[in-house]
């Protein structure tokens, strides 16, 4: 045999060793976990199951707190404009917006009552404190600020578009 042929059978030696140790490795980790596994099987009461026992408890809990919770969704997930920005238009004042827009607020000089201009859904309706629209309450007017209850919750409109705008004009 030349050098060649003995270096091609030297290597091929060393690869299939690196591989039979790698494997006997591998052969004996199963070994172990099969041992490990077989322990507990043995050591097990039937019918006593501890563990699954407290993982269905744990699992019952967390379906009865779950029961309890509700969910009030403010925005429509189907809505287009939620997801894409149009440049130069606001959504919460389009014609068939469900959105309250203040367009003025009416103070009567001798009774000193107010009375809102409220556009919704493209009509435009006179309210005073404790009328109804768009599935709440108007709860009360001020000189420049709306407050309406839907739900449980408060919301504040303001004459014109922000309130921001209003408390730096202030």
């Amino acid at each position: 045999m030349n050098k060649k042929s003995i270096a091609l059978w030297n290597i091929t030696i060393i690869i299939s060793l690196v591989i039979t140790a790698f494997l006997f490795y591998n052969n004996y980790q199963s070994y172990q976990t099969t041992i490990e596994l077989w322990e507990d099987f043995e050591n097990q009461e039937i019918g006593t199951d501890k563990i699954l026992q407290d993982k269905v408890k744990k699992i019952e809990n967390d379906f009865m707190k779950r029961e309890n919770y509700k969910f009030v969704i403010d925005d429509s997930p189907t809505e287009l404009s939620n997801v894409i920005a149009f440049d130069g238009f606001d959504p919460r004042f389009a014609g068939s917006s469900k959105y309250i827009y203040i367009t003025a607020i009416i103070t009567s000089p001798a009774t000193h009552k107010h009375k809102a201009i409220v556009k919704y859904r493209d009509m435009e309706y006179t309210v005073e404190a404790g009328d109804s629209i768009a599935g709440g309450v108007i709860t009360s007017i001020m000189e420049k600020e709306v407050e309406f209850s839907k739900n449980g919750k408060s919301y504040n409109f303001y004459k014109g578009l922000d309130s921001l705008i209003n408390k730096n004009a202030q």
